[in-house]
């Protein structure tokens, strides 16, 4: 069996044929798909799509590009949302220091909230 371990299928571009996607996939031989949210909405976008097709599973986070603002009303959200349990990871997350799109203290405050927070998830 094949793992599509990090496919964006919630994204926008997918909205005309997202179905025939996963279905290709499924006769192609990948038996799991792992969508990864990037924020809340495609968090929230992951969670729904993997509880509704068998072979999907999410991963939620919020991608160092997308904490400007992050705080504990994100936090709180992302741990309700990973209480499905077709949630298996906790991600995008991490520092980027590539794009320059959010300033570093607060990416490395989300990060550090979200892997104390994964820490206490794994062990659920």
């Amino acid at each position: 069996m094949l793992v599509d371990t990090h496919c964006h299928l919630d994204s926008a571009q997918f909205d005309a044929d997202r179905e025939a996607v996963i279905a290709r996939a499924r006769e192609a031989g990948v038996g799991r798909i792992v969508v990864p949210g990037t924020d809340l909405a495609s968090s929230r976008r992951a969670v729904a799509l993997a509880e509704r097709h068998p072979e999907v599973f999410a991963v939620v986070g919020v991608h160092p590009n997308s904490t400007v603002g992050f705080g504990a009303e994100a936090l709180r959200e992302l741990r309700e949302l990973a209480r499905s349990q077709k949630v298996v990871g906790i991600g995008e997350i991490g520092i980027d220091l590539y794009w320059k799109t959010a300033p570093l203290a607060e990416q490395r405050a989300a990060f550090q909230a979200q892997i104390e927070w994964r820490t206490n998830w794994e062990n659920r």
